[in-house]
């Protein structure tokens, strides 16, 4: 072979191998059927790192469905939640916000209780009231002190309940009401840059264009600060590098019609660090340190529901998959990097027709 055939076949072999590397994009790479009844309420995703162990709670079936990351297959269910009861609504709906606490499982039910799993035995072996009427929501832990907050977001007043997460002593320490939050209160982060939990507040005083991000010690069961949030409707939170907050907007002005967005505050401050118009609508958002992009579960998306993609390394969008208008849930492991959203039962889409996890990665 000559010198420059050579050449020239190498330089083909070499673009062939960049056009492979180029192409590759973010879409659905695999599926999880969920078994039991047909899956068209869920609400919150987790994901362990340590163990590389899933959550879904899984309104359908009463259940928390606890899945292997790694190999994306249901491994148990934890029955015993309050479900979904069409006539009564999602406000009484269970189970709701999952997050782990060392070899446990706590999680939000519809009856304004918190549910403790034992991850070793997959039953529940204690449970929490937190005295309101509604549902316990979305909630966060401080391994700190040993305290979880979670949110009563549907009572009026909505209000945060600390918890003490001492095996001995599960009891609620203080409960925080929140009578400005006219929408309700999301999602709960705790921050360990400076000990203090973040959370979403979609509505102050009654005004749609006023949102907030709460800071709230848990020592002290104070409220520090508000840090405002105009035009977005804090929803979902996700603590990211730098000592940043994402936020997930919930939904465009109402009174301005601005785009959809979601939004990087400094947690230090509450000031806008980056915006990004690309998608919005969005509920829960996840960051995920193995790839250090944000996810975002962005169900009320105005062109259709999509799982957005926000890379922290380039400071832009990456990628957008079409879901659906009930995808509003997402978590990642950061092992092997891959994406779970749950996916309502879909007529059209065989190998989702009683509902699924979508499993989403590079490919």
């Amino acid at each position: 072979m000559s010198l420059l055939r050579w050449t020239l076949c190498s330089a083909i072999a070499f673009s062939a191998c960049l056009g492979v590397a180029h192409a590759q994009s973010y879409q659905r790479i695999g599926t999880i059927p969920i078994p039991g009844q047909p899956l068209e309420q869920f609400d919150i995703s987790w994901v362990d790192p340590t163990t590389e162990t899933y959550f879904l709670a899984d309104r359908s079936n009463a259940a928390l469905d606890i899945f292997n990351a790694a190999t994306g297959t249901l491994v148990a269910r934890v029955p015993g939640f309050a479900g979904f009861n069409k006539a009564k609504g999602t406000d009484v709906a269970g189970p709701d916000g999952v997050v782990v606490v060392g070899d446990e499982a706590w999680v939000g039910d519809g009856n304004s209780t918190v549910k403790v799993v034992d991850l070793n035995l997959n039953q529940v072996v204690d449970v929490v009231s937190t005295g309101g009427k509604k549902r316990a929501d979305e909630l966060a832990y401080d391994p700190r002190h040993h305290v979880i907050a979670i949110a009563n977001d549907a009572d009026s007043p909505p209000f945060i309940s600390l918890i003490s997460t001492v095996h001995t002593n599960r009891h609620v320490v203080k409960k925080i009401p929140f009578p400005a939050a006219t929408n309700g209160i999301e999602q709960t982060v705790w921050n360990p840059n400076t000990g203090f939990f973040y959370t979403s507040i979609p509505q102050v005083g009654g005004y749609p264009d006023n949102g907030a991000i709460a800071v709230t010690d848990p020592v002290s069961g104070t409220v520090l600060t508000n840090f405002p949030v105009e035009k977005c409707q804090p929803a979902g939170l996700a603590l990211g590098p730098n000592n940043t907050l994402f936020v997930g907007c919930g939904s465009a002005s109402v009174v301005n019609k601005d785009p959809p967005q979601v939004l990087v505050l400094n947690a230090a401050n509450g000031d806008l660090v980056d915006r990004f118009t690309s998608f919005g609508g969005a509920d829960e958002v996840w960051f995920n340190p193995g790839d250090r992009n944000f996810y975002v579960a962005a169900n009320g998306n105005p062109t259709g529901g999509v799982l957005g993609i926000v890379s922290t390394t380039s400071n832009s969008v990456v990628g957008t998959v079409p879901t659906s208008k009930g995808s509003h849930s997402v978590a990642a492991d950061p092992v092997n990097n891959h994406v779970f959203v749950p996916l309502p039962a879909n007529p059209s889409d065989p190998q989702c027709l009683a509902g699924c996890v979508g499993i989403y990665g590079l490919k």
